[in-house]
């Protein structure tokens, strides 16, 4: 059996999921399949979630939240799942940001303009 360098082997179906992820090689864009372990994933979720947990932020929604940006920003190339939780936070952080400051300039409008 000749050994393949990584990008060419096939992946393996144990205790993981695929994501198709896409690399800037010399020659253009090259897409290539990479194995995020399961095990990764929820120690970035559940290391997120604890955050906002000690934060005093508790809602239903978060794990859906956290686990779509993980998944995006395993697509795009992070797989430490310290770094993975990291960025999932700082982009939750943003969205909930955004939202309050939308949902205060509406409030804004309706009560000043009643």
């Amino acid at each position: 059996m000749t050994s393949q360098p990584p990008d060419q082997r096939s992946p393996r179906k144990r205790g993981g999921f695929l994501l198709s992820t896409a690399r800037l090689g010399t020659s253009g864009w090259q897409s290539r399949s990479s194995r995020m372990d399961i095990t990764d994933f929820n120690k970035a979720v559940e290391t997120a979630l604890r955050y906002f947990t000690l934060q005093g932020i508790e809602h239903a929604d978060l794990r859906r939240a956290l686990g779509q940006y993980v998944s995006e920003l395993f697509a795009e190339g992070e797989t430490r799942p310290l770094m993975l939780a990291n960025r999932a936070i700082e982009r939750l952080e943003r969205q909930l940001e955004a939202e309050l400051e939308l949902s205060l300039e509406t409030m804004d409008v309706v009560f000043n303009h009643a």
